[in-house]
């Protein structure tokens, strides 16, 4: 995104504030540096924007804890804001933040993702709360989409498919260009791989990236 000359993006990634704003406290800001929890931390970020179109920042964070408390603060601060929102197939998504889970540490390193997965699934069938939750295997994208369909206009939301970046990234880049009203046909660089470093990856993303 941000090599589009009318697109400023913040230059660090998930601060967050929306879903943590007065969280210094919370585990997942002690666990992430990049995460802003004071307004004044948060517009700091941006003091490099220079006229463009479209200013914005990247973290999933206000999809995957989507809750009208965050809703909120969003429509709060921002007038008339254009969300995007890239959903990933729920068994990739669980994987990656197993993958995350094992190189940080917080797993240990032969830990193994399908047994984790038929115990929480067990767990669910039997209506109890998984005692492993950590791959988030019910996160729902349905649910959390919806609040936002109930709180922003329709136009100014846009949900895209994580395939689609890999099936055709330039197509990708033109849809949300125009979604955000710059100019859909600049060139940018579209050669980027993701998850270069990850020793792990499952075998659906696997054949959309090999």
């Amino acid at each position: 995104l941000g090599q589009h000359p009318d697109v400023f993006i913040c230059p660090v990634k998930e601060p967050a504030f929306f879903a943590y704003e007065g969280k210094p406290d919370h585990p997942s800001v002690r666990q992430m540096p990049s995460i802003r929890t004071r307004l004044a931390d948060y517009e700091a970020l941006f003091a490099g924007v220079s006229g463009e179109t479209a200013v914005g920042e990247v973290s999933p964070q206000y999809l995957e804890h989507a809750v009208p408390e965050v809703i909120g603060r969003i429509q709060r601060y921002l007038d008339s804001p254009r969300l995007i929102g890239i959903i990933r197939h729920p068994l990739d998504r669980a994987y990656s933040l197993f993958n995350m889970h094992v190189r940080s540490g917080v797993r240990p390193g032969d830990s193994d993702f399908a047994t984790i997965i038929r115990r929480e699934l067990a767990c669910r069938a039997r209506g109890e709360d998984p005692d492993d939750p950590a791959v988030e295997l019910a996160y729902s994208i349905a649910d959390r989409a919806q609040l936002y369909l109930e709180a922003f206009p329709r136009d100014h939301l846009a949900f895209l498919l994580y395939d689609d970046l890999f099936a055709d990234s330039a197509a990708f880049m033109r849809r949300v260009f125009a979604f955000l009203g710059v100019d859909p046909d600049h060139a940018i660089d579209t050669s980027f791989r993701l998850n270069r470093a990850g020793k792990h990856r499952s075998r659906i993303l696997t054949a959309l990236l090999e």
